[in-house]
């Protein structure tokens, strides 16, 4: 990721790897970097990771979509590339809309994990540049879970409704398995978080 950032980008995404997943084989390893520069001229980064479930089909316009919901939602979140990310090969989360955790329980969560550094007292220059990097820290996380969230919506949709066309025991073409995106519309515009990315620097 060092190397795409030094080619100019502050923002660089990689939706699978090879590398292992801690959860398994069924699983592949979405990483992402965020190069941020703050008021006082100095920089930061956030690496975020996902564990995302594989899925056993091939859909087309899955990187497109991919790219368009991270262009969207690093425009809400500028500073937030956890939240942004949305994995395209499923959730480990519940995927029903109403047990998937919501926009504010995630802020909330988030808060929690960086309220000591946010509310410290001590050095006034010093607090203040500790807590923009824990707000930091907290934005970070939104882009890359609602990309991720977006795309396991709209890929559960897909497959579910592929399945139903091609009937029991048949395996979806690629016509049946064309993105349910107009049926998403409500998960593209407002997802529910179900997928969880974790900070690792």
């Amino acid at each position: 990721m060092d190397l795409l950032h030094a080619m100019g980008p502050d923002t660089v995404v990689i939706t699978s790897s090879d590398l292992p997943s801690r959860l398994g084989d069924q699983f592949l390893v979405s990483l992402g970097s965020q190069r941020t520069l703050h008021p006082d001229g100095s920089r930061s980064t956030q690496r975020v990771r996902m564990d995302v479930p594989k899925v056993d089909a091939v859909f087309v316009g899955t990187g497109d979509l991919f790219a368009a919901m991270l262009l969207a939602w690093t425009h809400h979140y500028p500073n937030d590339l956890k939240v942004t990310v949305p994995g395209p090969q499923g959730a480990v989360a519940a995927g029903s809309r109403g047990s998937a955790r919501t926009a504010v329980t995630v802020l909330l969560e988030s808060y929690d994990e960086e309220k000591d550094i946010i509310t410290r007292k001590g050095n006034a220059k010093a607090s203040a540049t500790r807590r923009t990097k824990a707000w930091q820290r907290i934005a970070d996380r939104t882009a890359c879970e609602k990309t991720f969230s977006v795309m396991h919506h709209v890929i559960q949709r897909t497959i579910s409704y592929a399945h139903e066309l091609a009937g029991p025991g048949r395996r979806p073409s690629p016509p049946q398995l064309e993105l349910r995106m107009v049926q998403s519309k409500a998960d593209i515009e407002d997802p529910a978080i179900v997928m969880r990315a974790t900070v690792i620097s």
